[in-house]
């Protein structure tokens, strides 16, 4: 299927790590919903959502820059040190803004304020990740070793230390300081490999830098705002319960868009350097990747639509407990919609088309937004479910029309 075995190596490598991070939470849930209750899972939820958003801003355009500047300088020291030196000086910066920020809105605000202190922790952890630097170079296998070591210290924490319903907060000070400590030791590593010094760069190649990535940065902030925003409208319609039966099934999407990650972070460093050689390899790399990747994408899903059915049948399940398994599987088609749009979505970054991506995501959260809201006040948790197959269709569709519009005929043309 792929001209070369390495290539497939790193996709199980790689993904065999990211499976870590979906049992993680598949894990830790049943203990917190027994030991916390359903209410206070909702409240962790909505807690997750915030700090996904404030991460963006942290995150900045590293992760898709950051990664296509490192695969394409692969070898280069000199401008690895200027690109991780830019990076992490920048995030620095974004890091105490909205700390700063946080911490004042305790003021303005009535906040769960234990609960959003204990979320500090994965703030920091956001802004020491070394994860994008090691997928910009391919070592999966390091990236491995930091979400084993990480997720293992997380769970552990959970089990341990959570036993009573007060204790709920403190789920987010273990995932997130796991995290900080590993992510912590390999940025050092890093730090010192390429002698890292912050706040040296100059601050008008921070201010280019900033007009360069700001798009990407709201398209991030708008994916993230219409995959994380209707835990918040949930809860903010429907109340603490209905957003933590909502945080159940929403797991399920989140292991999707896992997976989905894992195809993309590995494939995108990949398509950048063969593209940047030679247009037509990429182009062919591209295209036989995503046919195959779509193919066993629908066939898992077909399967999991014919056997979840039948094993279910063969227990004696109260309507209450069939009715959430079923809501659950109504997150499955998303996978395929998402998945269509990937390739596109890769050559719109290559040519810098991200003000264009940018659009298109802020236009689907705020598509999201209304839809989830008045779906959900309407129809419940199926409201909310199909608000975002609409926004999906959406930014899927609009993606598309976007690269035949600006993308193909330049290369036609070239």
């Amino acid at each position: 299927m792929l001209k070369k075995t390495g290539q497939l190596k790193d996709y199980i490598v790689y993904g065999s790590g990211q499976v870590l991070n979906l049992i993680a939470p598949l894990v830790v849930a049943p203990h917190i919903i027994i030991v916390c209750g359903i209410e206070n899972w909702g409240r962790i939820g909505v807690a997750l959502s915030v700090f996904a958003l404030l991460g963006i801003f942290i995150d900045f355009g590293s992760l898709l820059f950051g990664v296509k500047e490192l695969s394409i300088n692969k070898g280069d020291n000199a401008k690895i040190k200027k690109q991780l030196e830019e990076v992490y000086t920048f995030r620095t910066i974004v890091f105490l803004v909205v700390l700063v920020l946080l911490l004042l809105s305790f003021l303005f605000f009535r906040i769960d304020y234990k609960l959003y202190l204990c979320g500090i922790a994965m703030l920091a952890a956001q802004l020491l990740n070394p994860l994008w630097i090691y997928q910009a170079f391919e070592e999966f296998t390091i990236i491995n070793r930091i979400i084993l070591v990480s997720k293992a210290l997380y769970v552990i924490g959970v089990y341990v230390f959570i036993k009573t319903p007060q204790a709920y907060p403190f789920m987010l000070l273990y995932l997130g300081g796991a995290n900080t400590i590993v992510y912590g030791y390999f940025l050092l590593k890093l730090g010192k490999k390429y002698n890292l010094a912050l706040f040296h760069v100059p601050a008008k190649t921070l201010k280019e830098n900033f007009k360069k990535e700001y798009p990407i940065v709201i398209s991030n902030f708008s994916i993230t705002a219409y995959t994380w925003g209707p835990i918040l409208i949930v809860g903010y319609v429907g109340g603490e319960y209905l957003a933590g039966l909502y945080h159940i099934g929403d797991m399920l999407l989140k292991i999707i868009r896992s997976y989905l990650s894992v195809f993309f972070n590995v494939s995108f460093p990949k398509f950048c350097k063969s593209y940047n050689e030679n247009k037509h390899k990429g182009m062919v790399f591209l295209k036989k990747l995503n046919k195959y990747h779509l193919l066993l994408m629908g066939l898992g899903i077909t399967m999991v639509y014919i056997v979840v059915p039948l094993f279910i049948d063969s227990f004696s399940l109260s309507e209450e407990y069939y009715d959430k398994v079923f809501f659950c599987m109504k997150f499955l088609g998303l996978g395929i919609i998402i998945a269509l749009n990937i390739p596109f979505y890769q050559l719109l970054i290559y040519y810098n088309k991200q003000k264009q991506v940018s659009g298109i995501s802020t236009i689907g959260a705020v598509i999201m937004l209304l839809t989830c809201y008045f779906l959900t006040r309407k129809f419940n948790l199926s409201g909310s479910v199909v608000s975002l197959y609409i926004v999906e269709c959406f930014i899927t569709s609009s993606i598309i029309i976007v690269y035949f519009k600006s993308v193909f005929k330049k290369e036609l043309h070239s």
